[in-house]
C-alpha cells in the first residue's frame, strides 16, 4: 500500500492529533518524525518535525480535510488544486475587495466633490 506525506509540522503530540483527526474522518493515518523519515522526504526538515501519512488513494481528501480545518500552512504535498482556497486566503481576498470598494468610493466622492465646488 502506497503512503502519502499529507502534512508536517513540529512535534509528535501534533501530529497523532492531526492523524487522530483524519482517522475520525476515515482516513487511515500515521505518524513519523523526522529522524526516521525515509529519504523521499525534502531535506531541511529538523529533527522535530513530524509528517502524516494517509494512504495514496486518501491524499486528496485529507489535504481538503486540512485545508478546512485551518492546517493550511502544514499541508504538504500534492498539486496546488488539491483543495478550494483555505480560510485565511479567502479572508485576504474579502479584505482586498473591500479595500478597493473603500478606495473606489473614496475617489467617488472625490470627483464629486470636486465637480460640486467647481461648478458655484
Amino acid at each position: 500500500m502506497a503512503w502519502e506525506a499529507v502534512w508536517q509540522g513540529e512535534g509528535e503530540a501534533r501530529a497523532e492529533i492531526i492523524a487522530g483527526s483524519l482517522t475520525s474522518r476515515g482516513i487511515r493515518a500515521r505518524t513519523q518524525g523526522a529522524g526516521r523519515l525515509p529519504m523521499a522526504i525534502p531535506a531541511g526538515l529538523v529533527p522535530e518535525t513530524w509528517v502524516v501519512f494517509v494512504r495514496r488513494r486518501d491524499a486528496r481528501l485529507a489535504r481538503a480535510h486540512l485545508y478546512k480545518s485551518g492546517e493550511a500552512v502544514n499541508v504538504v504535498g500534492g498539486p496546488a488544486d488539491d483543495a478550494a482556497l483555505n480560510r485565511d486566503q479567502l479572508a485576504t481576498l474579502r479584505f482586498a475587495a473591500l479595500g478597493l470598494l473603500v478606495v473606489a468610493g473614496v475617489v467617488i466622492y472625490v470627483i464629486l466633490r470636486q465637480a460640486m465646488d467647481g461648478g458655484s
